[in-house]
Order: C-alpha cells, then structure tokens, then sequence
C-alpha cells in the first residue's frame, strides 16, 4: 500500500539545532512536555535522555510521505543499535466498508516475511485509545539484510498505532518507537519512553469538516 500525497504541515518546533558545519543537523528535545503543532494532529516528543530530531523533519515533496523521526542517540553512539520514534502521515484510496481491513493491512505490513525478513511475533488488534478508527501493533522481526553487516542477523522490535483520521477518512496515520540491535544484544526497555510517545497523539478537529 502506498501513500500517495503529503497532507501534514509543519507549523513549529520550538527546538534548537546542533551539528557540524557542512554536515547533516539533528535537533535535541529539549522539552518533552512541549506538544508539537500540526495540521490535523499533535504529538509529544518521546521522553528520556538523548532524544533528537532527525532532518528533514517534514519532507513535502508530491508523491512522499509525511514523516517526522526521532533518534535516540547513546553514549558512546553505537552503529549495531539504533532506536528510533516515528510519525508517518498520507492519503490512501479507501473505498467504503474497508476501514477495519485497509488499517489491519496495513500493519500487517510489518510483519510480512521476505527474503530478508521472518517474523517472530506479532500482535494486531483493534484499539480505539487515540481515534474511532485505530489498530495497536506490536511486531518483531528477524532481519538478515542488513547491507553494512551482511551475515549478521539483526531483531527489529516495533510498536505503535495506526489510524485513520476523524476528520479526513483517507488519511492515515502511523506512529511508532522502535529498536533494531544484533541478534546477541539484549534490548534497550523502551516502554516507559515509547508508550507516551505513541500514546501522546492528539488529532484536532479541521475547519471545514465534520468528524463521522
């Protein structure tokens, strides 16, 4: 499934920039209580140390999605575990009675096995916290093609929520924390910083449209 048009803009941050010159900036939270505004929706930055936001944060280009992603960076920085909270954000074709079944497709989407990956777990169910219209995903995978460690096997842990808006019923949003570590790395306990995140999503009522 493909999200075929950018429908989020970005109206502000409100948080400082760091980087090397010439090089690629990433903006540090400096305050995880501070709701970021958008069009349509609103979230809270994840909690916990070393959080930033990774360029670009919005990308606006016809045919792209929304996405706003954040890295947690540890110290010292480690290239074999990677941490990351994202909120993705388009328009879908939907016809009508396909709600329930677009959404449980598309987080199956994370879980389908491929020459690269094979599912470990996986748990989707209906979940009505954030919007009428929503399904919690909970999924890990078995990753072997990663390009920089060919050979390695690597587990990726995903958790979040996907959900179509009360006010634009093609417009779907996903939003999830993640971790991706070597098979024989113990995972980061994510939970207290993730679930907030993923949880804090607000949508705000859109001038001109009536919720269902």
């Amino acid at each position: 499934m493909r999200i075929v048009r950018v429908w989020i803009i970005l109206l502000g941050m409100g948080l400082s920039v760091v980087g090397c010159a010439g090089g690629p900036q990433l903006i540090p939270v400096t305050d995880p209580t501070q709701r970021l505004e958008f069009e349509g929706l609103s979230i809270l930055p994840p909690r916990g140390e070393g959080w930033f936001i990774a360029p670009p944060a919005l990308r606006r280009q016809q045919g792209a999605d929304m996405i706003v992603s954040f890295l947690k960076l540890a110290t010292p920085p480690s290239k074999t575990h990677t941490v990351a909270a994202t909120v993705r954000g388009g328009r879908v074709p939907i016809s009508a009675g396909s709600r329930a079944e677009l959404l449980q497709k598309y987080a199956q989407g994370y879980s389908e096995q491929t020459n690269r990956n094979r599912p470990v777990s996986v748990n989707i169910s209906p979940d009505r916290t954030l919007a009428p219209d929503c399904v919690r995903y909970d999924v890990t995978v078995e990753d072997r093609g990663v390009p920089s460690y060919p050979g390695s096997v690597y587990i990726m842990d995903m958790h979040g929520f996907v959900c179509l808006h009360p006010d634009l019923p093609d417009a779907v949003i996903d939003i999830q924390y993640s971790q991706r570590r070597l098979q024989e790395d113990p995972p980061l306990a994510l939970e207290a910083e993730g679930e907030p995140f993923v949880k804090s999503l607000l949508f705000n009522k859109l001038p001109g449209h009536s919720s269902r």
